[in-house]
């Protein structure tokens, strides 16, 4: 038979002493042997199989020692803490007016379901259409879209007003013109490497939306890229540039960024935040940042080291390809589309999709657009004010809770590929009094006065420091009249000038300077700390590769399984389907050497020999050819051999 065969022959363990042993017992013991090693393969194999499809990835530290080539230096993103400026009232002219002040708060800042009365309404709209107002936003939308601006186009203010009257009426960019002015006020200079940059460049416009307010934020890859120079503030920031910023930093704070800031903490009018100073977020150049998640206290008096240490996510092709992003926790870049933070502006990553799971509720429960962040402005075309202001407020402070987005409610998960940056901060009193009058900072603080004392903010200054503008400009005039320049190339020099130390005017200049950079002033140092980086890997947790290795290590443990052993069953199942074939064609023959003799009921040893498959075959073959029972008859079984029929017609003629 073929299956004894099979036993017989087979690689598999214990098979051949099924039909080996002449002795029953030991063949039932083989029996229940190799059938319990079955079962036990096969219990194995299911717990086996059932880990391998539940296991999805695991997430190991693959390199410890990356280097800085493969990293990305950080954008930085800076709020000052005050949001409205005292000065900005004053230029509109109702600082002293606190019922259309706290108008405005209550409408643009706090939200409040109380509707505008008609009075109210028309004030406010008074005031956006005033000739102050529109310079402001004509400057603001100049300043934005090209890389220089003429205040002598300010003076077709009338012809702007009428072509966006409608716009201009709502107020939308009413908390982008009220925090600080452009042009060096915030930031005084900025350092990254060996390039320096005056505050006054275009690139480090307070003009960036957060759920914090508006903001500057600096990339130091296209800011500090001469290339770029000449590029328009909105164009650099989010240009296709951004996608072409190559990987590659240095370590230490020489090869880091270095920004000079002055908070003005005199003309602060914001009350709805505590403190002063500056919120400061690190992140990745394509990141829409996260304030009230990522941000960092920075506080005038003082300069702070904020030391990188850049983490790489990365995960395999294979994870990427066999498992689902629900199953292996990341999505590729592409794989999930962010509608408010499009591919073309921003990457993939889990802040910016909280970002847009946050903004979407905004949209949808509000039924307005932020003011900070327009891109859905075209299906909301209403600006959040009011009770639309509260509504949004509301939901920003819980910006980390809502994780789902798109019109299938996605959930948020981590990027495949990501670089996250962790921070330590340390900070220092800043400036020291004997050291400042002879460092750079002295003389950018001078500069940025002398246009400040001749601006809108004096009268506030003068409050705040009744002898500071005065005290600059005695020293100006003093130095312009005998030939000389004040705080040329940033380097101060009294006695160059024609003063001598002791002079009360030096004296007291000194001081006043000292006095307003220590309660105005910080400096920001931000670089990477380490000279490699370390990389965490997320892969399969069970590789095809290893669950098919062990499964064939369970087979082969328990039953001796291989390749092989599946191709000898293979064999042995295809060669019993020919074998039965041609059985079946030679049991229906007859034996064509032997003779008939008689058909006679007498006749005994001259009748044929013919094998039969079945005995209902022989009974019709004797009602028909009148055979009596002596005829000799074998009743084959439709899987026996040949060999064994033609042992048997032997023995038979033997008889």
């Amino acid at each position: 038979m073929i299956f004894m065969e099979f036993c017989e022959r087979t690689s598999l363990h214990g098979w051949r002493y099924i039909f080996g042993n002449k002795r029953k017992a030991w063949k039932y013991i083989w029996i229940l042997i190799v059938f319990g090693s079955n079962i036990s393969a096969g219990f194995f194999i299911f717990y086996a199989t059932s880990d391998f499809n539940r296991s999805t990835v695991v997430t190991t530290i693959q390199s410890t020692t990356v280097p800085l080539s493969q990293v990305f230096f950080p954008a930085v993103t800076i709020c000052n803490i005050n949001q409205v400026r005292k000065s900005f009232f004053t230029d509109l002219g109702i600082n002293n007016d606190l019922e259309v002040i706290n108008l405005l708060y209550e409408h643009f800042y706090n939200g409040s379901d109380r509707q505008l009365t008609e009075n109210e309404a028309d004030n406010v709209k008074s005031l956006f259409t005033s000739e102050a107002y529109v310079k402001s936003e004509f400057h603001y939308h100049a300043v934005t879209k090209k890389h220089a601006f003429d205040e002598s186009v300010l003076k077709n203010w009338t012809l702007y007003l009428e072509r966006f009257r409608e716009f201009i009426e709502k107020g939308a960019q009413f908390t982008r013109l009220a925090v600080q002015e452009p042009w060096g006020v915030m930031i005084l200079q900025a350092k990254f490497g060996n390039l320096i940059k005056d505050g006054a460049f275009t690139d480090f416009n307070p003009y960036f939306g957060t759920d914090y307010g508006i903001c500057s934020i600096i990339k130091p890859q296209t800011a500090f890229d001469p290339k770029l120079e000449h590029v328009p503030y909105w164009n650099k920031l989010f240009g296709k540039q951004n996608w072409a910023i190559q990987k590659g930093a240095q370590v230490g704070k020489a090869n880091g960024l270095s920004i000079l800031l002055d908070t003005e903490a005199f003309d602060y009018t914001f009350h709805l935040k505590a403190g002063e100073g500056f919120k400061i977020a690190i992140h990745h150049h394509l990141d829409q940042p996260i304030m009230s998640i990522k941000e960092l206290d920075i506080s005038p008096g003082a300069v702070f080291q904020i030391a990188v240490t850049p983490t790489l996510l990365t995960t395999s092709q294979d994870a990427i390809s066999r498992f689902r992003p629900k199953d292996r926790g990341c999505y590729t870049e592409g794989e999930l589309p962010l509608k408010y933070l499009p591919s073309t502006l921003y990457r993939y990553e889990m802040s910016n999709c909280l970002f847009e799971a946050a903004y979407e509720q905004i949209l949808e429960q509000c039924n307005c657009t932020p003011s900070f962040h327009a891109l859905g402005y075209r299906e909301k075309p209403r600006i959040c004010t009011g009770s639309g202001l509260k509504c949004m407020n509301r939901i920003i402070k819980d910006i980390g809770n809502y994780k789902h987005v798109g019109p299938e409610q996605e959930e948020c998960l981590a990027a495949c590929e990501d670089q996250t940056n962790s921070v330590s901060v340390t900070s220092s009193a800043f400036p020291n009094r004997e050291t400042f009058i002879r460092r750079e900072e002295f003389c950018l603080v001078v500069n940025k006065l002398l246009r400040s004392c001749t601006s809108v903010k004096q009268e506030i200054i003068n409050k705040k420091f009744p002898r500071l503008c005065k005290s600059i400009y005695a020293i100006q005039k003093a130095a312009n009249e005998t030939g000389h320049n004040f705080c040329q190339n940033h380097s101060y020099d009294p006695v160059s000038m024609g003063f001598n130390q002791s002079d009360p005017r030096i004296i007291e200049l000194e001081n006043e300077l000292f006095i307003y950079a220590k309660l105005n002033l910080a400096v920001v140092n931000i670089y990477i700390k380490e000279p490699v980086v370390t990389r965490i890997y997320r892969d399969q947790k069970i590789p095809i590769i290893s669950f098919v290795a062990n499964t064939g290590g369970l087979l082969g443990l328990c039953m001796g399984f291989s390749l092989v052993s599946l191709f000898e069953i293979l064999y042995y199942c295809v060669g019993g389907i020919f074998k039965k074939d041609s059985t079946n064609q030679s049991v229906y023959s007859v034996d064509k050497n032997q003779k008939t003799t008689s058909t006679t009921s007498t006749t005994k040893t001259e009748e044929p020999n013919k094998v039969y498959e079945n005995e209902s075959e022989f009974a019709w073959f004797t009602r028909n050819h009148h055979l009596h029972q002596t005829h000799t008859v074998k009743v084959v079984e439709s899987n026996e051999s040949i060999e064994e029929v033609i042992k048997i017609r032997s023995r038979e003629r033997l008889l």
